[in-house]
């Protein structure tokens, strides 16, 4: 590096995928856990001004003991770059219908899951 120059340093870049239009799941398998029975998806693929990115999901434990509960994936999602393993962080809203007297409420829930 030059000496009195300053030079720009990213240290973490997050985007937020909030609808289908900019990504999708890809590979859709059905999940029966407890009774309960979901679809999940085993990849996403995001839209770029180049095309579509495919990228393969590794679901924690956790995720699949909320699947378990009743948890549904939404359409809301993160995307963080982890610099240091080199790696990309999928971070997946999961909501539940839950019954109450006075209304119906959504709980959400934010889940992690780690690329390979």
């Amino acid at each position: 590096m030059m000496e009195g120059k300053l030079v720009p340093r990213i240290n973490s870049v997050s985007l937020w995928l909030v609808d289908y239009h900019v990504w999708k799941p890809v590979n859709p398998i059905k999940i029966n856990i407890n009774g309960f029975e979901n679809i999940f998806f085993t990849g996403v693929a995001i839209n770029t001004h180049r095309g579509w990115v495919h990228i393969d999901l590794g679901p924690t434990k956790e995720f699949y003991k909320l699947l378990a509960r009743g948890f549904k994936p939404t359409f809301h999602a993160k995307i963080k770059l982890d610099w240091k393993n080199r790696r990309a962080l999928f971070h997946l809203s999961l909501g539940k219908e839950v019954r109450s007297t006075d209304q119906r409420r959504l709980l959400s829930l934010s889940m992690l899951m780690r690329t390979q």
